[in-house]
């Protein structure tokens, strides 16, 4: 996802340095391409906070299914203590079956927070690109009032 991401954007900030060279208001091209990377930050910061509460959900589903597997394990010892082969069994089964769910919602836990760890990245680069492009408007910005006061 992120390289796929990174590719367009190095191809976007290739095609704006070749229409600053062009550009008799390279400002005012910047300005423009600072707002919709501004809006891509916006749009990235809410995808992550929802891949982040989505990622703890899933965290507190499998820490539950474990904490339900470990309470069957003890129901069944306490059973077979008292002598109820039957209800041991049944809470083994139980606990067999909150065990394959807490596996599953581990393995969805971790999926989800390696996306959320490529997400942080995303907007890391996303963050520090938009900085530099707004550096560069700074450079733009003093070279076109050097140029105008020359005049």
């Amino acid at each position: 996802m992120s390289s796929l991401i990174k590719r367009v954007r190095d191809i976007t900030v290739a095609t704006l340095n070749e229409r600053l060279e062009r550009a008799e208001d390279p400002v005012r091209l910047i300005d423009q391409f600072l707002w919709a990377t501004r809006e891509e930050i916006i749009q990235a910061e809410r995808l992550y906070q929802q891949y982040a509460a989505h990622a703890n959900s899933l965290r507190a589903q499998w820490l539950q299914a474990e904490q339900q597997a470990e309470k069957r394990e003890q129901q069944a010892i306490t059973a077979l203590k008292a002598g109820e082969e039957h209800l041991a069994r049944l809470a083994l089964t139980e606990k067999q079956h909150h065990a394959q769910r807490a596996q599953q919602y581990k393995e969805l836990y971790e999926n989800s927070q390696a996306n959320v760890t490529e997400l942080e990245e995303l907007l890391r680069e996303l963050r520090s690109e938009y900085q530099a492009v707004y550096d560069k408007r700074e450079y733009y910005q003093a070279r076109m009032e050097s140029l105008r006061l020359q005049q």
